[in-house]
């Protein structure tokens, strides 16, 4: 029988690289921003993390947040009004964060598309096998592929250490949620979308 939650998961439209991003956070105790415009799911989908977490150790945190003051830089159909200056202070902010993703305006189509999503208690189950998994990955067995994705976000990116070793360290964690033992390039490709903040 199904846990019954006060806000779940499949509550939420759409948002799956949110969805999927909160899974990894909770499997590997990382900080999560939550950005994107008013009224299409970060509140509902904060609610859903906390109630999933209820009476377990997992410590990840997440935030929810606007990419800016006013809600609306990342919008396609709202306008920005926001300063230079309350742009680089938020920008600020994001960087103390492990992990962000951009929960975008959900399209009227996908509104009566009454397909359920993912239930909280399949997500946990993934989660708490994830976690168990972690320590089996071998963190220095990265193959030549995804060691010259590494080398490229190294330079292109102009990544510190910090950055480049916490790349390393969720990019473990996604290979834990796959059951992995070895990090692969799309782990390190997946990484490095939550890492990259002004994408």
């Amino acid at each position: 029988m199904k846990t019954k939650y006060a806000v779940n998961f499949n509550q939420v439209l759409g948002q799956e690289s949110a969805k999927r991003a909160i899974e990894v956070a909770m499997a590997g105790d990382h900080s999560l921003m939550l950005i994107g415009p008013h009224g299409f799911g970060k509140t509902m989908l904060t609610r859903a993390f906390l109630g999933a977490i209820l009476d377990t150790d997992i410590e990840a945190t997440i935030f929810e947040s606007l990419p800016c003051p006013c809600g609306n830089y990342t919008s396609t159909i709202l306008e920005c009004y926001c300063d230079l200056q309350q742009l680089k202070s938020h920008k600020r902010k994001m960087h103390k964060t492990d992990m962000i993703v951009t929960c975008p305006e959900v399209e009227y189509k996908h509104i009566w598309n009454k397909t359920s999503g993912e239930h909280t208690d399949d997500i946990m189950e993934r989660v708490i096998e994830a976690r168990a998994f972690l320590p089996k990955v071998v963190r220095d067995s990265i193959p030549e592929d995804a060691k010259a994705l590494l080398k490229h976000a190294y330079t292109a990116l102009g990544l510190n250490l910090q950055q480049f070793h916490k790349v390393i360290d969720i990019s473990c964690t996604i290979a834990a949620v796959e059951l992995s033992e070895s990090i692969r390039a799309s782990h390190i490709a997946e990484a490095l979308y939550y890492r990259i903040k002004d994408r």
